[in-house]
């Protein structure tokens, strides 16, 4: 929503990037929503015991 991406597709993905009206920023939406994720997860994440 910050970037102004309105998507006119009932699904969402990398696919539907020809009929959104902000691909860049749909994309850079993406890439950002996805590292976010990856770093809450690294940081959440317990390790694993190496119990063999």
């Amino acid at each position: 929503m910050v970037f102004g991406a309105a998507l006119r597709a009932p699904h969402g993905g990398i696919f539907v990037v020809t009929v959104v009206s902000n691909p860049l920023g749909y994309l850079a939406a993406i890439i950002i929503g996805s590292v976010v994720g990856m770093a809450i997860l690294a940081f959440l994440k317990k390790p694993l015991d190496k119990q063999v």
